[in-house]
C-alpha cells in the first residue's frame, strides 16, 4: 500500500483515539456532566464496538482493531463518568 495512504490511516486513528480525551478530562475536573449528551456517549460506544467486531470478522486489520478497541474503552470511561457525576 502507498506510504501516504498508510500515514493518512494512522493519522485518522490517532485523531479518533484522542478526540474524546479532552472531554473526559473536563468531566473529571469539573465533576459535572450537565452539558454532555448521554445518547452521544452511548452511540459512540456502540459504534466503536460494532466497528471493532466488523473489522475482526472481515479484514482483521490490526491498526483498526486497536483503534476501535481503545475508542470503546475511552467511551466506556466517559459513560462511567457520566453516571458517576450526573
Amino acid at each position: 500500500m502507498n506510504m501516504y495512504v498508510e500515514a493518512l490511516g494512522y493519522l485518522g486513528a490517532v485523531c479518533l483515539l484522542v478526540c474524546n480525551v479532552p472531554q473526559i478530562l473536563k468531566i473529571y475536573r469539573r465533576k459535572s456532566v450537565g452539558d454532555i449528551s448521554l445518547l452521544m456517549i452511548v452511540m459512540l460506544h456502540l459504534g466503536a464496538i460494532s466497528m471493532c467486531l466488523y473489522v475482526v470478522l472481515t479484514t482483521q486489520a490490526l491498526p483498526l482493531i486497536i483503534t476501535y478497541s481503545i475508542t470503546s474503552i475511552i467511551s466506556l470511561a466517559m459513560l462511567m463518568l457520566y453516571f458517576k457525576y450526573r
